[in-house]
C-alpha cells in the first residue's frame, strides 16, 4: 500500500457526480491497476474502502 496526492476533483464532488445513495454506509474504490498473487495463482485488483459518517455529502 502506498500513498499519494490527489490532485483531481474533491471527493464531495466526485460522490455527488456518482449518485451516492442516501443511507449509504460505505463507499468502495476499485483501482485501475492490479497485481498478481502467485501463492494464489490468481490476478487481484486493488481495492480500498471507507465508511461515511453523518454530515458526508447526500
Amino acid at each position: 500500500m502506498s500513498q499519494g496526492y490527489w490532485k483531481g476533483v474533491s471527493l464531495h464532488t466526485l460522490l455527488q457526480q456518482a449518485g451516492l445513495k442516501q443511507g449509504a454506509k460505505e463507499v468502495v474504490f476499485e483501482g485501475y491497476d492490479y497485481g498478481v498473487r502467485t501463492d494464489l495463482d490468481a490476478v487481484v485488483s486493488f481495492v480500498g474502502k471507507f465508511a461515511i459518517k453523518e454530515g458526508a455529502p447526500s
